[in-house]
């Protein structure tokens, strides 16, 4: 018996100190009840802010949680937002400075990780697993710009915890401590997920220059605790005007440089404009009978213009088939088909000026070829097409406008390098919230900007220096783009959208090549004179016309100036005013003339609105589809604040 009691007794000696040792130890305790419950979390989330004369910031956030070795495997992150949107939706930024890291006492490895709006610690290490159990985490920085100063105080207005972190919180804290022993005024507290006014906190302690709020409730996942208190002004230092000219740089410097570049893109248009863009004005309208200087259709649309287009080639081809040259065939379709045009060579012909005849040979090589206009024979198309707008520039543009091409390209080039230098505008105020070496991307652009137009100095001269200068001109452009889609990217990948203000001056940019061109005092003469003849083209009141004794209308009339009405745009009034003509014709039995070079819709003796629309914007559809290739606000210690509201704030997770 006496065996058996001495057996029990040194069981229980045995058992009663590793019992004791694991009552004593919290952090067993703690790992094996939350282990149990499944879960991890943070226990106590304390905030101490201690506010400088000058309104800097500096906070001790102290995170005693339980790790599972669930989602908290290395440690864990913590997110501090530096960028708010103000009460006028522009980005507000704050600085942020980390002083130190521990974990249980001792310091502990991190890396920073610059996010949209902030900043991330990654705290831990990626190589050591964490020991499951209870830790505390301690994390201080500086920061400025958080002071809320209103007309008749000041406030610290606090995210404490932050509305960000993916765990319960069973107690938050906060304390305040100023720089003096001052007591405080209005107070408030807000708890709960981003944006709620619920007020589970309490002041638990205050005294002059020292306020304690605590929470009442645990908050959940995604939950917070934010405070807010004031204080008399005088208390802290206001800010100098050099600050309010730093933070303002901060908050509107990319802003107001994106609104200065389009100001001065938009200024350069005009003054464009105003140097070359301005031709002689128009003279008097003398209406006339035939065109000037026996110009073909296309040349008159191609001066009138300036330039050459879908239509000019449209009214070519119609020209061209006038004179004998070609013959155009349209059949087929209906509601939801246009059919099929099909241009066919033809023997003989009168004379055609030179930039017409080589688009001829180039779309119907010799007598008997046929095209389809379709989207298949685009590339014999274009090529016809470019063979009559070089013949016509090469004949025409020197001596009737300037195009003054190099003044648009150089606005069109002035929007990427503007992009560019809001980019690195942006880049340089928010220093510390980005990578530096991103800073290379806008800089490359920029650089090749500058090379660009010292490479097009370069193309006036002649030979392999001239060629060289436009591949390397080539190759900018193509850096240019590149790293401005690039730097575009990161900008507004930080929140910065004040870069893409320059582009607004695209749609100017683009329409510059038709608006910039101007004509010469010769070529102004010439459109007068062409202006002159469509007002003959398209009047349909003829008794304006009757005392200038007009010539008499006749199939034959409406025929050879068809091309002309296509080419200036008043086909549809041309035919009005021979539909009594051919009308008349038919009834008298003399309509002895057709269109042998039409076979298609309708016929102009019948209707001749139709026939029109037939050769005319129909046609000029089908050519252009078929030439185409397929391819600071108020405080919230008064009241108005919320969960989530003021400065700090962001959150957390495990890793």
């Amino acid at each position: 018996m006496r065996v058996l009691f001495a057996c029990w007794l040194a069981l229980v000696a045995w058992a009663l100190p590793a019992h004791a040792q694991a009552i004593e130890d919290p952090a067993a305790v703690a790992a094996a009840y939350e282990k149990a419950r499944g879960q991890e979390r943070i226990l106590a989330y304390s905030s101490d802010v201690h506010v400088a004369r000058d309104g800097e910031l500096d906070v001790t956030e102290t995170i005693r949680l339980v790790s599972l070795a669930d989602q908290i495997k290395r440690g864990i992150y913590r997110d501090f937002p530096t960028s708010y949107d103000n009460r006028y939706g522009q980005r507000t930024r704050v600085s942020f400075d980390l002083v130190s890291v521990s974990r249980d006492g001792k310091p502990e490895p991190y890396a920073l990780e610059d996010l949209s709006n902030g900043v991330r610690i990654r705290i831990g290490d990626a190589d050591t697993l964490l020991p499951p159990g209870e830790h505390v985490y301690a994390i201080r920085y500086r920061t400025r710009r958080q002071i809320v100063y209103l007309a008749d105080k000041d406030e610290v207005y606090w995210n404490a915890t932050g509305t960000g972190w993916a765990f319960p919180i069973d107690m938050a804290e906060a304390r305040i401590t100023l720089p003096g022993a001052t007591s405080f005024g209005d107070r408030a507290v807000y708890t709960g997920p981003q944006g709620s006014t619920a007020g589970n906190a309490a002041v638990v302690e205050e005294r002059p220059g020292f306020i304690h709020f605590r929470t009442t409730a645990p908050l959940d996942a995604y939950s917070g605790l934010t405070v807010a208190a004031a204080f008399p002004k005088g208390v802290l230092e206001p800010p100098t005007q050099a600050q309010k000219l730093t933070w303002w740089l901060q908050d509107w410097g990319p802003f107001a440089a994106g609104v200065a570049l389009l100001g001065l893109l938009l200024l350069y248009f005009f003054y464009a404009w105003l140097r070359v863009g301005r031709g002689p004005r128009p003279g008097t309208l003398v209406p006339a009978f035939s065109p000037p200087d026996n110009l073909s259709p296309a040349a008159c649309r191609y001066i009138d213009r300036m330039g050459a287009d879908n239509r000019g080639f449209t009214a070519a081809i119609v020209d061209l088939a006038v004179r004998g040259h070609i013959g155009i065939t349209k059949s087929g379709g209906g509601w939801l088909s246009s059919g099929t045009t099909v241009l066919d060579r033809r023997e003989g012909g009168k004379p055609i000026p030179a930039p017409e005849l080589a688009m001829r040979d180039t779309l119907l090589p010799g007598v008997g070829s046929r095209i389809e206009l379709k989207q298949d024979n685009h590339a014999t198309l274009q090529s016809a097409s470019s063979k009559l707008n070089k013949g016509l520039a090469a004949a025409y543009q020197a001596a009737m406008f300037r195009t003054n091409r190099s003044w648009a390209a150089f606005g069109l080039l002035g929007i990427p390098a503007a992009v560019l230098a809001v980019v690195v505008v942006t880049f340089l105020v928010h220093a510390g919230h980005m990578a530096e070496e991103v800073m290379i991307v806008p800089l490359i652009g920029l650089g090749a900007v500058v090379l660009a137009f010292l490479l097009h100095r370069l193309t006036l001269g002649s030979g392999c220096l001239k060629v060289l200068a436009w591949v390397g001109i080539a190759l900018c452009i193509v850096a240019i783009l590149f790293s401005g889609f690039i730097a575009l990217a990161l900008a507004i990948e930080q929140g910065a959208w004040s870069p893409l203000l320059p582009l607004l001056a695209l749609p100017f940019a683009i329409t510059a090549f038709r608006w910039i061109a101007a004509p010469t005092i010769e070529g102004r003469r010439m459109m007068d004179r062409i202006d002159g003849f469509k007002h003959y083209l398209g009047i349909t009141e003829e008794d304006r016309l009757d005392a200038l004794h007009p010539p008499e209308k006749t199939p034959v009339l409406f025929e050879r100036y068809l091309p002309y009405a296509i080419a200036l745009d008043v086909e549809n009034r041309w035919a009005d005013k021979f539909a009594g003509v051919l009308a008349a014709a038919v009834a008298a039995g003399t309509a002895a003339h057709t269109a042998s070079w039409y076979s298609g819709d309708g016929n102009w003796w019948d209707d001749p609105g139709g026939f029109t629309k037939s050769v005319g914007s129909s046609l000029a559809s089908t050519v252009a589809s078929a030439s185409s290739s397929p391819s600071s606000s108020s405080g919230g210690s008064s009241g108005g604040g919320s969960s989530g509201g003021g400065g700090g704030g962001g959150g957390g997770g495990g890793w």
